[in-house]
C-alpha cells in the first residue's frame, strides 16, 4: 500500500542528519527541477522584505520570529521529513515510539506533498522551513509546477499498489491520481 499525505505548518528544530543533498530526497533524477524552487524560495528569503516575508510565512508577530524563519535552507541540517512535520496528525503518529519495521514501512510507503519541496517520502531529508499552504513564491505556483515535472515519477512509484490518500484538498493540486484509492475525509465537530 502507498499513502499520500499532508505535511503540516508546525515543524520541528530537529537535526539529525548534514546538509540537504541530491541523495537525501525521493527521484534524485528530478533535483535540478526540485531546485529551481528552492532556489526561488531562498531567493525570496535573502531579499529580507519584511512584508514579502511576513506573507510568505504567515507570520504577523516579531522580528525574531521572521529571522528564525528565514534561515537558509541549503546551510541547515536536515531530519527525516517524518520527523520535521509535527502537526497534530504527526504527533498522534508518535513514529519514533514505533518498532523498527513499522518505521521502515512509513519512510518508504508514505510521501507526503510539501509546499517547497513537492513529493517526499517520509524517510527524505529536509531541512526546518517556513512557507504558509497555498503561498506562491512570488507568483509561482508551486503546486502547478510539481504536477507538471513530476507525475510520472509519483506514478512509477505507486504501480499497481493499493492507494490510501489523505492528503488535506489543497494538497490534491500537487498530483493527480488516476487509478481507483480509498481516501477518508476529516471533518470538523
Amino acid at each position: 500500500m502507498k499513502i499520500l499525505f499532508s505535511p503540516s505548518e508546525t515543524k520541528s528544530a530537529l537535526t539529525t542528519h548534514g546538509l540537504l543533498k541530491k541523495e537525501s530526497l525521493v527521484f534524485p533524477y528530478l533535483y535540478e527541477k526540485r531546485y529551481q524552487v528552492l532556489k526561488q524560495y531562498q531567493a525570496l528569503l535573502e531579499t529580507y522584505d519584511t512584508t514579502l516575508l511576513q506573507n510568505l510565512f504567515g507570520i504577523k508577530d516579531t522580528q525574531k520570529n521572521l529571522v528564525q524563519a528565514s534561515k537558509n535552507i541549503f546551510d541547515s541540517f536536515t531530519c527525516k521529513a517524518i520527523l520535521r512535520y509535527s502537526g497534530i496528525a504527526y504527533d498522534h503518529l508518535s513514529f519514533a515510539t514505533l518498532d523498527k519495521n513499522a518505521q521502515t514501512y512509513i519512510e518508504n510507503h508514505v510521501m507526503i506533498f510539501s509546499n517547497l519541496f513537492g513529493p517526499l517520502l517520509a524517510g527524505d531529508l529536509i531541512p526546518e522551513y517556513k512557507l504558509k499552504q497555498g503561498e506562491s513564491l512570488n507568483g509561482f505556483k508551486t503546486e502547478i509546477f510539481y504536477k507538471e515535472y513530476f507525475s510520472d515519477a509519483i506514478d512509477a512509484w505507486i504501480g499497481d499498489e493499493t492507494i490510501l490518500d489523505l492528503r488535506a484538498g489543497y494538497y490534491e493540486k500537487f498530483y493527480t491520481l488516476k487509478q481507483p484509492f480509498i481516501t477518508m475525509k476529516f471533518l470538523k465537530n
